[in-house]
């Protein structure tokens, strides 16, 4: 979502602009690389850790609805701001440089007030955001497992009270695939023709077919997934070789 909300925002070609510019500045400074140090802590690094921490705070916020109820919010919360704050140590304080702010907030110059080393604030919102994150993920994996499985719950419920219908049917009912077998068939429909299920889930409808031709029945199958219904009336042939007539009903 971040990443297609930063393709809506800016340009493709905004980030090589810049990385020109630094690059054109720094070869024309006196001091090549201290230079590039510096603009590419001002330019991409401090932008790129403001854009990461106000966008996950964003997004947390826009799907607050939805991500509430897993807890996940002071992981949200504790990564965006570690890398507001890596925004700064990391894009900021840089090495000293003769221009503004370089020349005044450098890496001598914090380690002198704050009497620690920037690497270590760095280290720490780097540490901050990799568990913030590997907890949303981890949240967000268990939470898709959680929802797989009562959907497959829900499914076997179904399965189980249609499977309880058909069996229970006073009526005889069975499935068909498209070659004219037999997928499943209810227990009104055994005892009528004599065979067991097992049996049947062997069989085609042509095996039991007495009215039909295979040829036939071929082709009525064929006007029914096109059509999608129909009614009429046939003979099977049961598992003694008696002949009964049948109503289809499709």
């Amino acid at each position: 979502r971040l990443v297609a909300l930063s393709r809506k925002t800016f340009f493709w070609w905004i980030l090589p602009v810049i990385s020109i510019v630094v690059v054109v500045t720094s070869a024309l400074s006196g001091n090549f690389w201290t230079h590039l140090d510096v603009m590419v802590g001002y330019f991409i690094r401090f932008p790129a850790g403001i854009m990461a921490g106000l966008g996950i705070i964003w997004y947390y916020n826009s799907e607050k609805e939805r991500l509430e109820p897993l807890g996940v919010r002071k992981f949200f919360m504790s990564a965006g701001v570690a890398f507001l704050l890596w925004a700064f140590f990391c894009g900021i304080i840089r090495e000293k440089a003769d221009f503004f702010p370089a020349s005044m907030f450098s890496i001598e110059s914090f380690v002198k007030t704050a009497y620690i080393p920037v690497y270590v604030f760095r280290a720490a919102c780097a540490v901050v955001v990799t568990v913030s994150i590997i907890k949303i993920l981890s949240i967000f994996e268990w939470e898709s497992l959680r929802q797989l499985q009562e959907e497959m719950e829900k499914e076997y419920r179904a399965r189980e009270k249609y499977k309880t219908v058909i069996e229970t049917a006073m009526d005889s009912f069975f499935i068909a695939g498209p070659d004219g077998g037999f997928l499943d068939v209810n227990d009104a429909y055994c005892g009528m023709v004599g065979y067991t299920r097992e049996e049947l889930l062997r069989m085609r409808i042509q095996d039991v077919e007495a009215l039909e031709s295979p040829e036939d029945t071929a082709r009525h199958m064929q006007r029914l997934v096109k059509t999608g219904s129909d009614r009429f009336e046939s003979k099977h042939r049961t598992k003694s070789g008696g002949i009964i007539d049948v109503e289809v009903s499709v």
